[in-house]
């Protein structure tokens, strides 16, 4: 006879990478996820241990999915940016030919950083629930990770400090567990590679949430486990946040275009300007 679990609802909140990682650790050995090989179409990384070294070090190759995007944004962007202007003075890197020759003293251009004045808060959370569907293909999760990446870096270049939060969300027979990691905290340095891993790797859901889960006293709740379903995606849910994304339940067409639409209406949605002609 089946045995009948009470439905429970479990929130965990991790408050660094430290934190996710400790708690990982407890999830058992055996049939888990811990032992999932790679699937060119479920996952990017080859086996847990290169997957701890991402979560601690970054990933790199990652970064190939949004620099392209980046470059072809970072175009449209106006006031609200960190710019490098020049101005005279005695010394500096370079000199103005026209000012030596008509005897000005200050003939030299030294660089210097202004911030144009912006609208909008000074730091913006924003917060991924990665929860996807077991149909959702690998290059779905990519290309929409990408576009908060791509926002992330034009946020921190306009001048804002961003925080990023990326979290799970699973449920099963009345059941329900959240999970969620604080991965950059505003104002510490931005590492490109480690987002890259957060934000755009698939292996964030399908084996880090996915050995949370089998951490969890929800483990057997939401069947996590080795040939499992690990619950169903709360696709609604988002980690609390000042732009977010919602989990997606079946695969979601995410374009260039599409990505740098949306990219678009959240940076001007902060204040920050754009001359798109």
């Amino acid at each position: 006879m089946a045995k009948t679990l009470k439905p429970k609802t479990l929130r965990l909140q991790f408050r660094n990478i430290q934190e996710t990682l400790d708690y990982m650790a407890k999830s058992p050995g055996g049939s888990s996820e811990k032992e999932r090989s790679a699937d060119s179409t479920f996952t990017r990384l080859p086996n847990w241990p290169a997957c701890e070294r991402a979560i601690q070090f970054g990933w790199p190759e990652g970064l190939k999915a949004v620099s392209g995007l980046v470059e072809s944004l970072s175009a449209f962007v106006g006031s609200g940016m960190l710019k490098e202007t020049f101005r005279p003075a005695v010394s500096g890197l370079f000199f103005d030919v026209g000012l030596v020759l008509s005897g000005e003293p200050e003939a030299w251009l030294e660089t210097t950083e202004t911030e144009e004045e912006t609208k909008g808060s000074k730091v913006v959370t924003l917060a991924l629930n990665c929860t996807v569907s077991g149909c959702v293909p690998a290059a779905t999760i990519e290309a929409r990770g990408a576009a908060m990446l791509a926002l992330a870096v034009l946020l921190e270049r306009s001048g804002r400090s961003v925080r990023v939060v990326v979290g799970d969300a699973t449920t099963r027979d009345g059941s329900y567990l959240y999970a969620e990691t604080v991965v950059k905290e505003a104002g510490e340095p931005f590492d490109l590679d480690k987002l890259a891993f957060w934000l755009v790797c698939p292996d964030v859901l399908r084996r880090c949430f996915f050995r949370i889960c089998e951490a969890s006293p929800l483990r057997e709740h939401v069947d996590a486990r080795m040939g499992g379903g690990y619950g169903c995606p709360v696709e609604s849910w988002t980690p609390e946040g000042d732009i977010t994304l919602k989990g997606i339940l079946s695969e979601t067409a995410w374009t260039p275009e599409a990505s740098r639409r949306w990219i678009v209406e959240q940076l001007k949605a902060q204040g920050v300007q754009f001359s798109e002609a």
